[in-house]
């Protein structure tokens, strides 16, 4: 076979020279006959087997193998076969140059620049054995530069961090990317790193080809970039190994910029099969930038160095074969510092998570994890170099509204984490708990967080309501009452708990030692300090403050639990309502406890309110100038709704209490649970004043206005004024004060000068809750929802005149007694304003008085006699204002009609004027009465006390003869003309007959 084989290469070589193609050599082959045929064949599946073995050598090949099977590197068989190993070789590189010949010539590459590779990554093998670094490996999938082309890469490292080179290779052999491991038998993938992602192909691995031959990659200008394209100027490793196996007659050769260091070799002791494994010789260069790997000549498999430099701009490996099926291969990587975080949680109701972060490179986080189950993050990659450490910061977050205190949180870190503190910092402004580490430059940390839920109850869910009770406007009670409800929810939580000593202990007896707890609430008190906007309607024993009704407790389950309760108490000094059960009691599972109570607005709620409105605040506005509001869950006529809160504060007050196995242990205090607040509101009244004049155009017509005075109380005091109206004519002299809360109130007028006011109502105004909420019992209107009427009637002052007794008309009658009565008119002076505006007359006297003086008082000649005026006379004298007087000017004057015959009677006119006053102690005011007669009037006097008249009778017979005309001259005069008138008719008769003649 080895002849054959040499005379196969010196065919191949001829046809070489003589530029023939491979059909020519074909030609010949096919001459030998059957012997030489066969062992053509043979020769072309081994050829074809090489080619193709990247796909068909994933697995590992029994050591006895033959080296001619698919898959395998006939560099690796034992002595026995290494000199057929070689002649096959040596045909076989004849072969190969044969069929590159026979091929058309390909397009010239030297020195062209294949198409950049930009989507390239790095990829982690699946394994790693202890005590190797963590190296991401270079993917040269989208390497596909031929020889002597320069072909741009970008391979991703990280999520913020590319590394950026130039590849070029250049030799006898073609290079592909390939996976790992690349044979059987590959030290690489099989031992140190293995378990590379699918798909992936980080080696760099020759064709089979030309012997005696070197193929060398090159990477130039290498740098690191950040994702913003700022390079990284730290420094790094770099990772260089063998790929492949270095046989007897191969070699690797390894060069960087920067010194070169070994920093393993593998398999390592301890692997499976690593005594059939050797290693050969490595040399390094004086300045240890190249170190240069031998084969192994022991018939062993070959193993394989790791190799690290810092941060190199160039790196190269030169790969020598002798034999045409020689191959090699050769990998790359980076080496890292790297971290994770794993989250654990053991009965967990909340949601967590778990985040891994390096300031430099980036975090990667959990999904979230709940219940019983677990999740670990992708791993943080970071640049390492030797002697450096990365800080990393580990931080286990909650779900919104998680309550820590449920659960215990422990935290661990595997792998080199350096000295660390293990108790979990907060962070105070998420409640975030978190570790930080300093992971060792090469190195690997895994920080685990295990959450475990308490055994324990949760919070009691509590609640606390207020309502309007229904107003029944024809009831009796309390109209302005609400009904306070305080409720908590009863439950119960069992658990298994496992304990670890004892689990110890008993751990060679395999008993599972657990045990069963329950909690429940107990020694309940329900706590309620009533506000001071809010009045309790429940009664109490002044001395011991027990509440012996109003207050009580009521279960969604309808169960009596009256028997349960130890105490109601009532402290008057804090306001607190405190309920409390006794100690043997605890809440029933899913069963809400009631307590309830009513209480009404207190007067100072309706106070602060009105005062509020009037000084045109918000109403509700508390001590702390701040408008409250219901809190969520206090019920319709709270929640979110303006009032004043009816607690300062409410607590419900409990104990954890457990037994264990059925056996009750003592209870836990707990941290008091805060009840929400709820709001109650008040109503309010007005007052209504309405001002009428009496008579109804007697007002003042100088504009003047009223001023009404309202005071809290039964009486005008000035420090309880509460405020003033002012009424005028263009208001309709009316106004109203409002948003007066429950109380007492007097109403008074400032006097009006010359006016008596009179109040038709009382002028105390009683306003009363109970009549605000009987007017509007709905839970919309709140303002002035009660109007109380006042009106206030000013009636113009006025001085009664009894004319009898204060207006003296005198009759006196001389020459016979009076034989009829003598009348006299009493009317206003046509000249005295006064008079015609001021006074008011009797009825029906068409403002004329009349007096009568009697015949039979008149039947004494001489002697005087007062007329009369009719019984209740009574003139209304309107009364001056101010300090000026009020003057009313009459007439009297006799009655001249039906006078009889022989009296001469008086027909002079007496003016009387009244004057009106007030009173120098303002007790009321005073008349004066005066006579004046006109000069020339006969019974004038110089002080008369009266209006006086003289009638005179005169007999015919005594009548004078000189003076005035006497009936005896009126006689005479009479009868002279009588004859005259006889002469003068009886001459025109005379007259006539002679014109008819």
């Amino acid at each position: 076979m080895k002849r054959i084989a040499e005379w196969f290469a010196a065919v191949g070589a001829a046809a070489s020279k003589s530029g023939k193609r491979l059909v020519a050599v074909v030609a010949a082959v096919a001459m030998l006959g059957g012997v030489a045929g066969v062992s053509a064949t043979a020769m072309a599946d081994d050829q074809s087997a090489a080619d193709t073995q990247q796909s068909t050598a994933q697995t590992e090949t029994p050591a006895n193998t033959d080296s001619k099977d698919a898959g395998t590197d006939t560099g690796n068989k034992d002595d026995s076969t290494k000199a057929d190993d070689a002649a096959s070789a040596d045909t076989d590189a004849a072969a190969s140059e044969l069929t590159e010949q026979a091929a058309p010539a390909p397009t010239s590459t030297l020195n062209t620049q294949a198409a950049e590779a930009t989507n390239g990554s790095c990829v982690c093998a699946g394994n790693v054995a202890s005590g190797l670094n963590n190296v991401c490996w270079l993917d040269m999938t989208n390497f596909t530069a031929d020889k002597d082309q320069l072909q741009p890469m970008s391979v991703k490292l990280s999520d913020s961090l590319t590394m950026k080179f130039n590849i070029k290779y250049t030799g006898g052999r073609k290079l592909r990317s390939a996976a790992v491991p690349t044979w059987n038998k590959a030290a690489f993938g099989h031992y140190g790193y293995a378990g590379f992602p699918e798909g992936t192909k980080p080696a760099l691995y020759q064709r089979t080809g030309s012997y005696n031959t070197e193929s060398t990659v090159e990477l130039t200008d290498i740098k690191i970039v950040n994702a913003d394209g700022s390079e990284i100027t730290g420094n790094y490793s770099f990772m260089m190994a063998d790929a492949e196996s270095t046989n007897n007659n191969e070699s690797i050769s390894f060069t960087s910029s920067n010194e070169i260091e070994q920093v393993a070799q593998f398999p390592q002791q301890g692997d499976a099969d690593y005594k059939n494994y050797a290693f050969g010789v490595q040399t390094f260069s004086a300045d240890h930038k190249t170190v240069t790997g031998g084969g192994v000549s022991t018939g062993a498999n070959p193993g394989i160095y790791l190799y690290k430099t810092k941060s190199p701009d160039t790196v190269s490996v030169t790969m020598g074969v002798h034999y045409g099926r020689e191959i090699q291969a050769a990998i790359f990587g980076v080496l890292f510092s790297n971290a994770e975080t794993t989250v654990t949680t053991n009965n967990a109701s909340d949601t967590f998570a778990g985040k891994v972060e390096s300031q430099t490179y980036g975090s990667e986080q959990t999904g979230g994890v709940t219940g019983s189950n677990s999740a670990t993050s992708k791993v943080v990659n970071m640049l390492s170099d030797t002697d450096t450490f990365e800080q990393v910061k580990f931080t286990l977050s909650a779900s919104e509204n998680t309550n820590w205190n449920d659960y215990n949180v422990s935290f661990t870190c595997d792998g080199d984490c350096g000295e660390y503190d293990a108790t979990p910092q907060i962070d105070t402004a998420t409640g975030n708990r978190y570790v930080t580490v300093s992971v060792a430059s090469e190195k690997s940390a895994h920080g685990k967080w295990v959450v475990t839920k308490k055994v324990k109850l949760d919070t009691p869910k509590i609640q606390k309501s207020i309502s309007k009770d229904e107003v029944d406007s024809a009831a009796t009670g309390q109209k302005d009452s609400y009904t306070l409800s305080l409720n908590v929810k009863g439950n119960t939580v069992s658990g298994t708990t496992t304990s670890g000593e004892l689990a110890q202990v008993f751990k060679d007896l395999g008993q599972i030692i657990t045990t069963t707890t329950t909690k429940s609430y107990g020694k309940v008190s329900i706590v309620d300090t009533l506000s001071d906007h809010a009045d309790p309607l429940f009664e109490y024993d002044k001395q011991s403050g027990e509440i012996t009704s109003g207050v009580t407790v009521v279960t969604s389950d309808r169960s009596n639990v009256d028997a349960e309760v130890a105490s109601k108490t009532y402290d008057v000094a804090t306001r607190t309502v405190t309920v409390t059960f006794k100690d043997g009691f605890t809440l029933a599972k899913d069963v809400t406890y009631s307590v309830q109570f009513k209480v009404k607005p207190s007067d100072k709620a309706y106070e602060t309110y009105a005062s509020n409105k009037q000084s045109e605040k918000g109403g509700y506005t508390d001590t702390d100038n701040t408008v409250h509001q219901g809190e969520p869950g206090t019920g319709t006529d709270s929640e979110n709704k303006d009032g004043f809160y009816s607690n300062a504060e409410a607590h419900l007050a409990y104990s954890e209490c457990t037994a264990v196995n059925n056996v009750a242990k003592d209870c836990v205090s707990k941290d008091n649970v805060t009840y929400q607040k709820p709001v109650l509101q008040v109503k309010t009244g007005k007052i209504q004043v309405t001002k009428n004049w009496d008579p109804t155009d007697s007002e003042p017509k100088d504009g003047s206005k009223v001023t009404v005075n309202i005071y809290k109380g039964v009486h005008a005091d000035d420090s309880q004024k509460v405020d003033t109206l002012t009424l005028a004519k263009d208001g309709g002299w009316t106004g109203s004060l409002g948003n007066l809360a429950p109380s007492t109130y007097f109403v008074e007028e400032t006097n009006v000068d010359g006016y008596t006011a009179s109040y038709s109502q009382s002028q105390t105004v009683t306003i009363t809750a109970d009549d605000l909420w009987k007017a509007e019992p709905n839970m919309t209107k709140f303002d002035n929802v009660k109007a109380y009427d006042v009106t206030i009637t000013n009636t113009l002052n006025r001085v009664d005149l009894d004319v009898n007794a204060n207006v003296k008309v005198s009759k006196t009658v001389q020459g016979a007694a009076a034989s009829k009565d003598f009348t006299f008119n009493l009317t206003c002076a046509k000249s005295n304003a006064a008079c015609k505006d001021g006074v008011t007359w009797p009825k029906d006297s068409n403002g004329s008085l009349t007096a009568t003086a009697s015949k039979s008082d008149l039947q004494t000649i001489g002697t005087p006699a007062d007329a009369k005026f009719p019984d209740g006379s009574t003139l209304q004298l309107k009364a001056p204002t101010g300090t000026t007087s009020a003057v009313y000017e009459f007439t009297v004057s006799e009655d001249q009609s039906g006078n009889p015959a022989g009296w001469k009677c008086d027909t002079d006119t007496v003016t009387v004027k009244v004057t009106v006053s007030k009173k120098t102690d303002g007790s009321g005011y005073k008349t004066k009465v005066e006579y004046v007669y006109a000069d020339g009037d006969s019974d004038k006097t110089d002080n008369p006390k009266s209006a006086d008249f003289t009638n005179v009778f005169v007999a015919v017979s005594s009548l004078p003869v000189t003076g005035g005309r006497s009936a005896r001259d009126w006689l005479i005069y009479g009868g002279g003309l009588g004859l005259l008138a006889l002469l003068a008719g009886a001459g025109y008769t005379v007259w006539r007959k002679r014109q008819l003649v």
